[in-house]
């Protein structure tokens, strides 16, 4: 299966062994995970024209999916730079301003270089990584999208990872269409 993530493997491995329990064969259950493709926007892997790779996973944000997405990306950049791009995570009542600290300090863990954070809670996400180790000077506050492109435009690499994460009403979707207009795409995107 050509995803990203643990929670998309165990899925995968629950699906199969459900087939496989129903009956079906497990050949014909191989070739569907193998022609498998992650839906738009949802942990969607772009290879960029320079070599680098972008995680679409704009979809939505719920603290369980960042915690996932960041795992993920911390496994998959290996050795490699990795970039976040973070927006809030909304609907989330009482509790909003805690998640968005536990976030941070889960972003610390993924030893990123660079963290860029948009919404109302960003300083309150960028606080629990701060806690966690993160210097300030790896936090960013971009006001523009154009903002995140220039630091990306001196800054992304071959091998290198970018994830773009945050719920809907943040419109994180703008910041990948902008990525990869600049960038190019190695691959054609599939349709949505």
């Amino acid at each position: 299966m050509a995803v990203a993530g643990t929670y998309n493997l165990m899925n995968a491995l629950a699906a199969a062994a459900t087939s496989w329990a129903l009956g079906a064969d497990p050949v014909i259950i191989r070739q569907g995970l193998q022609a498998y493709k992650p839906i738009h926007a949802r942990m969607e892997i772009l290879r960029l024209k320079n070599g680098a790779f972008l995680i679409d996973d704009t979809y939505n944000a719920n603290p369980l999916s960042v915690r996932e997405a960041l795992t993920a990306l911390r496994g998959l950049r290996g050795e490699h730079s990795g970039t976040v791009i973070l927006g809030d995570m909304l609907e989330l009542g009482d509790r909003a301003e805690e998640l968005h600290e536990e976030i941070g300090g889960i972003l610390a863990a993924t030893g990123v270089e660079n963290i860029f954070l948009k919404g109302v809670f960003s300083r309150i996400t960028a606080a629990g990584a701060r806690k966690k180790g993160i210097p300030a000077e790896r936090i960013f506050f971009p006001s523009t999208d154009e903002e995140i492109i220039d630091h990306l435009l001196g800054s992304l690499g071959k091998g290198d990872w970018v994830l773009v994460k945050g719920s809907r009403a943040m419109r994180m979707e703008e910041i990948v269409k902008r990525i990869v207009e600049t960038f190019g795409l190695k691959d054609e995107r599939p349709r949505e």
